[in-house]
């Protein structure tokens, strides 16, 4: 009888992995060698067709502006403002009649494109959905930046992950030592997150400059109990977690885990967790829980991925399939790196974004908020998720 309760009080707990352009301006007339990122006195003008170079030249010396460039294609004038603010300056010309617009001279900058080796053959495609490239010319995270993967362990030791991981705490050995990454799907996780970047080797994270603290609460074969896991959260909380990775799921709540995740809420850190990979509209949890961001997994093609759960408890989606990323070194010591697919992977995904989110100085609130309101509402959402599917750059964009 004993030995039957204890198989019920253990929580079958799924990990939630199926598997163990350069871009810029086009500028009619050579740009300068360097360009100020900082206002620089510029503006665009473009009169309406029937005015007259002389009636133009004469205006321009009445505002005392200097022409430096002319577009006769587009037709469009590029002055330099003098002796008033841009905003005053454009204030006066898009008042006139014969104006058609006046706007400011924007600095565009090209995406940076990281050298890692599957950058471009398998990474470039999910990465480039949810606009992370754009979004990495505004921040790549801040290595004061802590995002916690609460689950197998993390293998610090890997060449993609070296000087990347704080170790933590391992509540299935209970030492100080949570590399032993039995299962392999930790170390997937944080190099999706934060593995080194551009050093020419294996995959470019989501948030390349940000550290991940490792937490393992989950055994060789993926399982736990509620109050591990529980443990697992509030030992990130209090050791400097800004954002916390759970690619766990279960079908059934329970008491400890949702107090784990309100604790981390009411320290100001956001927690991000996996919708289930059971095809199910069933709350599985923590996602479940309100104040935890509830992930679907989206496919290449930008539906929902078929074995992702949904429902009116997922929060948002992100792709999740064809993700990859690094793995234990001893599986395959000559390329430790593999796809997997799943909600588990959406999840490090948006835990990655919300990293340099936080990298940024916003609190878990404004994070949250700028994740949901800036998510792109591909099909299915309203109906698989709340909000839609993840995007770096507009969730950055919406917050400056």
């Amino acid at each position: 009888m004993k030995h039957i309760k204890h198989w019920y009080s253990l929580l079958m707990v799924v990990v939630l992995a199926s598997s163990l352009s350069f871009s810029g301006s086009f500028t009619a007339q050579a740009a300068p060698d360097k360009i100020s990122t900082t206002e620089n006195g510029r503006i665009i003008v473009k009169f309406k067709k029937e005015v007259s170079s002389e009636q133009k030249n004469s205006l321009y010396q009445q505002k005392n502006a200097k022409v430096i460039s002319h577009n006769s294609q587009i037709g469009f004038d590029v002055i330099q403002v003098q002796g008033k603010s841009v905003q005053e300056a454009l204030q006066e010309y898009r008042k006139m009649p014969n104006v058609e617009y006046a706007e400011t001279s924007k600095v565009s900058q090209a995406v940076w494109t990281p050298n890692d080796h599957y950058y471009s053959s398998n990474q470039s495609a999910p990465l480039q959905k949810m606009q992370i490239p754009e979004a990495w010319d505004i921040t790549r995270g801040s290595s004061d930046t802590v995002v916690a993967v609460v689950d197998s362990g993390v293998q610090s030791s890997h060449p993609d992950l070296k000087g990347k991981i704080i170790a933590g705490y391992d509540f299935v050995q209970n030492d100080n030592d949570p590399s032993n990454d039995e299962l392999g799907h930790g170390t997937h996780i944080a190099g999706t997150i934060a593995a080194q970047t551009n050093n020419s080797i294996g995959v470019a994270a989501v948030a390349p400059n940000v550290k991940v603290l490792s937490v393992r609460v989950l055994d060789r074969n993926g399982y736990s109990y509620s109050e591990v896991i529980a443990n697992g959260i509030t030992y990130a909380v209090d050791h400097g977690a800004k954002v916390i990775n759970v690619s766990i799921a279960m079908s059934t709540p329970a008491q400890v885990l949702e107090d784990a995740v309100n604790y981390a809420w009411s320290k100001g850190v956001v927690l991000v967790a996996g919708a289930g990979n059971s095809s199910t509209s069933e709350p599985y949890y923590p996602a479940a829980y309100p104040n935890a961001i509830s992930v679907a997994a989206t496919d290449s093609s930008d539906v929902k991925w078929s074995r992702s759960n949904y429902g009116t408890t997922v929060d948002v989606a992100a792709p999740g399939v064809g993700i990859m990323s690094t793995i234990p070194t001893h599986w395959n010591p000559e390329d430790p790196y593999t796809t997997k697919e799943g909600t588990s992977m959406a999840t490090a995904n948006v835990s990655g974004v919300a990293a340099l989110l936080a990298s940024q100085g916003l609190s878990h609130t404004q994070i949250r908020s700028a994740l949901e309101e800036s998510a792109d509402k591909i099909a299915g959402t309203g109906e698989y998720w709340k909000f839609g599917r993840v995007n770096a750059y507009k969730a950055l964009t919406s917050v400056h």
